[in-house]
This record gives structure tokens, sequence and C-alpha cells, in this order.
């Protein structure tokens, strides 16, 4: 079946200050990299590594995204409890999670990592208590995607936060990088693919929603066979099957939907550069899961997060500026400019294992941040005193 994706519509406050806050994260993830250079790209489990991942995955695209999710969903704005608003603690809760995830990384402080845990689970928590229930409502033509990327993320987080414990002296039930893969694979192609349906230019690509299902199915249902029953010792490797479990969902996200977008005669320069990308991440996987190499690996984190994904939320808050700024193209150009540079640096750097490239990636990722992030506070302060239709009810 082929129809006219829906745009999702224009968030309120929640959206506003959570578009604003995620481009603080690249600023994190820039300092780090100058500080740490290539000690960060080395090795996928180093602790500097793991900083900069999840400032990436939950510092830029988890809460990028959940300022889109409150935008297509005005109602979960007016949840509130005591009189506050959920998305003021989701928000805080979130930002105060991921800094102290990345501290903990860096410090190797158990009692810091074991709290932060704590705070990210309950502010996931109450995120899906004010997004479920209007999410369970809606009608509109991006509501099956959504409802993907939403169940893709309960996942992904579950599977997050038992990763999590491991950091604190919880023994993981398996193999590490059995748990790696499906929680890439699940947050990667189910939450952040998910979504990037639910917002796509052009006509909808029929199938691409029951290959994401069928993906995201296989690779939780491969974790839970190697967990209760055991792949290893069947002479399969546990982490490549769960790769290959992840194929429908790969063909879907980062091949249909990928030249779906690339042919949308309204695409933006985002969508088309994230649909590029798509095609090089896809090479990357294919290329970490043969040869099971630790550069291949974290070449593929690389491209996939801050290039695939990262390009697709940047674009969604970008867009948001754009429908109420007509200066905001010329600056959009700068933040595009400094995200492309600091990708291409960064492929560099992970190749050549280069100190100098690495701290350069820093800075470009620090511009980055800055470029987009003092437009959107600047909306932010501008708007401070308007409300939003639906908080006025």
């Amino acid at each position: 079946m082929v129809g006219e994706a829906a745009s999702l519509p224009r968030g309120g406050s929640a959206s506003r200050w959570l578009f604003a806050t995620a481009p603080l994260a690249p600023v994190a993830a820039g300092g780090l990299l100058l500080a740490a250079g290539a000690a960060a790209i080395r090795t996928p489990w180093a602790a500097q590594t793991l900083a900069l991942t999840h400032l990436a995955t939950l510092g830029f695209l988890v809460i990028g995204l959940a300022g889109a999710l409150y935008g297509a969903l005005p109602e979960a704005e007016c949840i509130t409890r005591g009189g506050v608003p959920l998305w003021r603690v989701v928000h805080g809760g979130l930002c105060l999670g991921v800094a102290g995830l990345a501290s903990g990384f860096l410090t190797a402080a158990r009692p810091l990592l074991f709290a932060s845990l704590g705070v990210l689970f309950v502010a996931m928590l109450l995120l899906f208590l004010s997004i479920v229930p209007p999410l369970a409502r809606l009608r509109a033509a991006s509501a099956p995607a959504l409802r993907t990327a939403v169940g893709s993320l309960a996942l992904t987080a579950f599977f997050g936060l038992w990763m999590g414990h491991a950091h604190v002296g919880v023994t993981l039930p398996g193999d590490r990088a059995l748990w790696l893969q499906v929680h890439l694979s699940l947050g990667l192609l189910g939450w952040v693919g998910g979504f990037a349906g639910a917002t796509a230019p052009g006509p909808r690509v029929g199938g691409a929603e029951s290959l994401i299902r069928i993906g995201v199915a296989l690779t939780a249902l491969t974790w839970a066979v190697e967990i209760f029953a055991g792949l290893d010792g069947r002479g399969v490797d546990a982490s490549t099957a769960a790769g290959l479990a992840a194929l429908p969902a790969a063909a879907a996200v980062w091949g249909l939907r990928s030249w779906a977008a690339l042919r949308a005669p309204r695409a933006s320069v985002w969508v088309r550069a994230s649909a590029v990308m798509a095609w090089i991440a896809g090479a990357a996987a294919v290329s970490a899961l043969v040869s099971h190499a630790p550069r291949a690996q974290l070449l593929f984190g690389w491209l996939a997060i801050w290039g695939w994904a990262g390009l697709f939320v940047h674009g969604l808050i970008r867009d948001e500026l754009e429908r109420e700024e007509a200066a905001a193209p010329q600056r959009a150009r700068a933040a595009a400019g400094l995200h492309g540079a600091a990708l291409v640096c960064g492929v560099g750097a992970i190749a050549l294992v280069s100190d100098a490239l690495a701290r350069a990636t820093g800075l470009l990722l620090v511009g980055t941040g800055v470029a987009t992030g003092r437009d959107l506070l600047r909306r932010c302060r501008e708007r401070g005193g308007a409300a939003h239709p639906d908080e006025a009810r």
C-alpha cells in the first residue's frame, strides 16, 4: 500500500526545550574527544568510548526524538502529577541521567553509575506513561511507525539498563557481544528507524513497517534463545545470529526507505544526507558483522550513530527552526557543514587511530552543537511566554 506520509505537527514547550537540550550532547562529546583524543576511539569497551557513545545515543538521539514525540503527541504535554507536567520531570531526568552515566563511565564510580541508571529508569518510565495513552488514540498516518518506534525504545531501554548493571557488579547471562548487538539493533533500526518512517517525505513504502517489526521480533528472539537454550554451545555465534536476525529491519530502514527518501521531491538536504549515510552505514555493518574487528565495529557505530541517525535527528531539529525563522536556512548551512566535517574527520580518526584527528573531530562537534543550540535557546527565550494551544487547556 502506498500513500502520502504525514508530517508531524509543531511541538509546544516540551518539544522546544528537549530540542534545545539535545545539542549539548555533541558539545559534551566534542569536549571528551578534545580531552581524551584517540583513547576514545581505540576500542569499543574503553570507558571514554562508552561515555562518547551514550552522549550520542541518549544525549542527542533519545532527547532529540523525545522532543519530536511530544511534538507529534501534544496531549502528552498536558499530563501532570501534583500540578507538575510530566515532561518537565522526563526532561530533567534524561539530562541528569545522561550526565551522570557519562561521568560514571569516565570515573569508574559505581555509585554514580547505579544512581544514574535509576534516574534514567524513572525518566524513561514517565516518558512512556505520558506518551503511550495519546499514542494509543492516535489515528494519523504516522501512528503505526510511531508505535513501532516507541515499542522498540522500550526494548532498547530494557537491554540498556541491564547492560548498565554489568558495570556495577551484576553478571550478565550470555555473551556481552550478544547484548550489545541486540541493544544496538533495536535502538537504531527499531527506535530511530521506526521514527524515521513517521516523518518520511513522499510516498509510504509498502511493507517497510512489517519488515521492521519482523526484524525487531527476530532480534529479541535470538537473544531469548541464546539466554534460555544456548546457541554458542551448538556451534552458532550468538552475536552474529542477532545481527543476521536484524536484516529484515535493516533492509527496510537502510534500503527501501532510504531509496524512497532520495527520490522524494520535497526531501530536505538533511533527509537526503541521512539516506546516503544509511547505505554507507549498512556497508559498514556488514564489514563489522563479518570481520568482528574492533576498528570495523567502531567505524560502523560512528557512521550509524553520528552519521545516519545523527543527521536525521539534527534535521528534525533544524526543520522545526525553519518553520518559524526566515533566516534559519542560512544558519542551518553552517551547522550542516560542521556536522559533515565532524563526520568525515571522525572516520579518519578511527581508521588511522589519530590523536590529532580525534581532537579535530571534537572541535567540530563542539561547533556543531553550539551552532544549533544557540538558535534553539534563542527561540525558547523568545517564545517562553507564549503558551502552546494544548497547554492552555
